[in-house]
């Protein structure tokens, strides 16, 4: 299978998931513009880019954290294992 064709399904997999976390992250951006401004004012739309920046940001790093706190977590299983495996 050459590159091409794996990123290709790579993408399509990965495409729902993303149309997913998009939506929930449109949906919060709406639901936290409405709650917090509650008239619509000339730079609403500047306002929102801001709020969905802020939120793709945080979603970003607190994913970043998370596959460094699971990486963290396989590489001291691994260690353990392989103590245990010594000591046998």
């Amino acid at each position: 299978m050459n590159k091409e064709k794996m990123a290709r399904r790579f993408v399509d997999w990965t495409d729902s998931w993303n149309q997913a976390f998009h939506n929930a992250i449109e949906a919060k951006v709406m639901a936290e513009y409405k709650r917090s401004f509650r008239s619509d004012s000339e730079d609403s739309g500047a306002t929102i880019d801001k709020m969905r920046t802020f939120y793709y940001s945080r979603m970003v790093n607190t994913a970043a954290l998370l596959i460094g706190l699971i990486g963290a977590v396989v590489a001291v299983v691994a260690l353990l294992v392989a103590l245990i495996g010594l000591v046998k």
